[in-house]
């Protein structure tokens, strides 16, 4: 078995203690500070934690072991993940990284996690992510127009022969949004994942508008989406919800 340098020794003693600070911090961070970060931090924090607590039953995960995964520590995979296929949760850790005493260690683990090149690189990634979800405020505000006229425009009716299933999915709206606000229209990838015994709804819509025909594809079409290319991410704003409309 190989031995350990001196110098992995102590890059893995300081991750365990990136790690220790990490865990030091109550998630949801909102309860230490006035931010609210995206519900796959508290993801990540449980991963963590989880790993923290079999380090004395998984070699893995204990520092003193040659077979210590710093990387597996800290749930690099995850967080790499999350980075890649859900930008406004993971852009959502931009003011603690900023703001607080933690944010330092915080930023050298997800540098460590290869999740970010640094700060800049972050900010960079995540410039425009607290913008006002537009491409889903017009779509829902459509959709639900179009449920209110149900009873009185025979277009907007599904039982009618006049029933014009495009307009009343608002179709140009989201083949729009899909083609010229990526970002925007990509923010309900992860809401779909997170409501997935809910989906069918948003999903029969994407598929009657010829966006996407099932939830891999959204996820190929989404995953990864380069920020340098696109507009503005931002989520579904307001209370519309797009699986209403089914139920």
């Amino acid at each position: 078995m190989r031995r350990r340098t001196h110098i992995e020794g102590a890059m893995s003693v300081s991750v365990l203690v990136l790690a220790m600070t990490w865990l030091s911090m109550p998630m949801p961070l909102s309860a230490q500070t006035t931010v609210e970060v995206g519900p796959c931090w508290e993801t990540v924090d449980a991963c963590i934690q989880r790993n923290v607590n079999q380090n004395t039953t998984n070699p893995e995960f204990d520092s003193r072991s040659p077979m210590f995964n710093p990387r597996k520590l800290l749930c690099c995979p995850l967080i790499k993940q999350i980075a890649r296929a859900d930008v406004p949760c993971f852009c959502s850790i931009g003011p603690i990284l900023h703001d607080t005493p933690q944010g330092a260690n915080l930023t050298r683990s997800l540098i460590f996690c290869d999740a970010i090149d640094s700060l800049s690189s972050f900010d960079t990634t995540c410039k425009g992510q607290k913008g006002d979800g537009s491409c889903w405020e017009k779509i829902g505000s459509c959709l639900t127009k179009h449920v209110a006229q149900r009873k009185t425009n025979p277009k907007f009716n599904p039982e009618s022969k006049s029933f014009n299933q495009t307009e009343f999915f608002c179709c140009p709206l989201i083949q729009q949004a899909a083609k010229t606000d990526k970002l925007c229209f990509c923010a309900i990838d992860p809401i779909i994942h997170q409501n997935p015994a809910n989906s069918t709804g948003m999903l029969t819509i994407l598929n009657a508008c010829n966006v996407s025909d099932s939830l891999a594809s959204l996820d190929a079409m989404c995953s990864p989406v380069n920020p340098a290319e696109t507009p503005e991410l931002s989520p579904p704003a307001g209370n519309f919800s797009p699986f209403s409309i089914f139920v």
